[in-house]
């Protein structure tokens, strides 16, 4: 996966600092049981998860649809996307499927790690 390895610094610093905002909105919602932290940390969630999707497209093997990382790609774009699906229609089936999507995502990244 030398690919992946080959991010920029800024890139590894940015999804970093968008983990971090996440984390503390998340932990502020719990703590201060706001409403309006939450709905920024679940908006934070999808733009995480698709962003990442994108990076990891643009590090897959080129023309290997059936990459391992073509996949978690496309489940973490997926579960972005579904986020913003809940948002707008407060369906809480589509909070679960985009959690799971992006639980798939994440693990199929893993996966592709130690397998390449």
């Amino acid at each position: 996966m030398s690919g992946v390895n080959e991010l920029p610094a800024r890139v590894n610093r940015g999804v970093f600092a968008a983990l971090l905002v996440y984390f503390m909105l998340i932990g502020y919602a719990a703590v201060a049981n706001q409403p309006l932290a939450l709905l920024a940390a679940e908006i934070m969630f999808g733009l995480i998860a698709i962003g990442v999707g994108f990076v990891l497209y643009q590090q897959a093997p080129a023309r290997e649809s059936t990459s391992p990382l073509v996949i978690a790609a496309g489940c973490l774009i997926a579960g972005g996307v579904l986020q913003f699906g809940y948002l707008l229609t407060a369906l809480g089936v589509l909070n679960d499927i985009s959690s799971y999507a992006v639980f798939i995502g994440v693990g199929l990244y893993i996966y592709a790690m130690f397998v390449d």
